[in-house]
């Protein structure tokens, strides 16, 4: 069994609090890249459970100082007020989520896809392309979005301004990084199609 918090020193502030077990079998030498194999992921998160597995590489040429061979994560009705922990605007949602997530590549340049459904309001999405952090900050590259039921109650409950009602379809598509400005292309479609 394990404690994910009791790993929170190895990445203060991006570790969330899970609780389960799971197999875990690594290689590590002085000067020699490290690889972490992880399976058989069975925990708790936010009233709901999380599975999945990471080949995690350490050191190497491929992936620099952390990534990851392969992560497959897999989620069925987690708090989406977990999400917090990256994104502090996800505290105001008070769904539940469900889905799957997909990636390969350094953790600075993280390659992802996946889908992710809010039972409440009702969102369902789908993912991919790049998330990129590091020295150059945040930012996507080649990454695309769809979300074909939007329930725009969750825009109020991001952002309480906004007057929208109803439901309505995303595709947005977006490369760069925030510091140098974020080049998007959306469609969206609100209310009824004729």
């Amino acid at each position: 069994s394990f404690d994910v918090g009791r790993w929170a020193w190895l990445a203060p502030g991006t570790l969330p609090s899970v609780q389960g077990q799971g197999r875990v079998e690594g290689r590590f030498g002085a000067g020699r890249p490290g690889r972490l194999q992880v399976t058989d992921i069975e925990g708790e998160l936010g009233g709901g459970s999380l599975g999945g597995a990471a080949d995690v590489r350490f050191g190497s040429d491929e992936f620099g100082a952390l990534g990851f061979a392969a992560l497959q994560l897999q989620l069925d009705d987690v708090a989406a007020a977990e999400g917090a922990l990256w994104w502090p605007t996800a505290a105001r949602l008070g769904g539940r989520l469900s889905g799957e997530l997909v990636a390969s590549g350094a953790v600075d340049a993280l390659t992802t896809e996946g889908r992710l459904a809010l039972d409440r309001p009702r969102v369902e999405a789908e993912f991919s392309g790049a998330l990129l952090s590091g020295e150059g900050g945040l930012g996507v590259r080649d990454f695309t979005l769809q979300v074909d039921a939007l329930d725009t109650r969750i825009l109020r409950q991001l952002a309480p301004g906004v007057p929208l009602t109803g439901q309505a379809a995303l595709t947005l598509t977006a490369t760069g990084r925030i510091v140098d400005g974020v080049r998007f292309d959306a469609d969206v479609t609100h209310g009824q199609r004729t």
